[in-house]
């Protein structure tokens, strides 16, 4: 039997066998970096296999499975890891002179690890409502009934997306929990101990070397660590501790907001 294939789906499927098995080329818009388990591309209505040095396009649609997961590598921002049970679609890779990426994580968990971003890059993460905007930083968002991001390094600021209200930003070390119902103002706190330390170990797992610069990202991973560690005994110590001088420093402020009706630009 005869079987007849469209020429479209013919390049489509010759585009997809070059695309794979090539070591991560600089200066592409983002491409695949590592691949464990079962992971699921939709492309324009074609579901698909990712494969290490795929390109990712616009509207695509990414699907980790149980103990699956994917690496995803923006040469102008950083490392996206995509944890199981999750999907994330592709709402922008724009490379001209504005320079942005945007990831709407529809469900599941994502691990985002930046660089500093340079004045022309944007990078932003939606989660629902909520929108997570930063300059390099590394963080995590999780979104089932609710939305919960927490910061590594850095600091994130959060916006949203429907309705004017405050923007909350989120120091490093402390997470945000918020639904629909209070995220005018979420609750932000210290992240626990426990939480905090297995982050880090998943962080602690990242292969630089896969990447075509793995310099880029090796300051920020570096910089995770250090402050990591000072972080999690941070846990162990009282609220108020005595510097050199014996004076008391001041617990941090767990938020700042700003009740200008116009959303912040990060």
């Amino acid at each position: 039997m005869n079987v007849k294939t469209s020429p479209a789906l013919a390049l489509f499927a010759l585009l997809l066998v070059f695309s794979c098995g090539r070591p991560p080329s600089p200066g592409t818009s983002a491409q695949v970096v590592k691949v464990t388990g079962k992971v699921e591309l939709t492309r324009e209505y074609q579901t698909i296999i990712p494969c290490v040095s795929m390109i990712l396009s616009t509207n695509d649609i990414i699907k980790t499975w149980e103990n699956s997961s994917i690496d995803l590598y923006f040469p102008d921002t950083g490392l996206i890891r995509i944890f199981q049970s999750s999907a994330v679609g592709v709402g922008s890779l724009s490379r001209g002179p504005a320079r942005e990426t945007l990831l709407d994580l529809l469900s599941g968990r994502i691990l985002c690890v930046l660089k500093k971003l340079a004045k022309d890059v944007s990078f932003r993460v939606t989660a629902g409502d909520a929108v997570i905007g930063v300059r390099g930083t590394t963080f995590y968002v999780e979104k089932t009934s609710r939305v919960r991001v927490a910061v590594l390094n850095g600091r994130v600021g959060l916006n949203n997306r429907t309705r004017q209200g405050p923007s909350v930003e989120i120091p490093q070390a402390y997470e945000a929990v918020f639904e629909a119902s209070n995220f005018g103002s979420p609750a932000v706190t210290l992240t626990g101990k426990a939480g905090y330390t297995n982050m880090m170990r998943e962080v602690g797992e990242i292969n630089l070397t896969s990447l075509s610069d793995p310099a880029m990202l090796k300051e920020e991973v570096e910089a995770v660590r250090k402050n990591a560690a000072k972080a999690i005994a941070d846990f162990d110590r009282p609220a108020a501790v005595k510097n050199k001088k014996n004076r008391v420093k001041k617990t941090p402020v767990a938020a700042k907001t700003n009740s200008a009706a116009a959303p912040v630009r990060w």
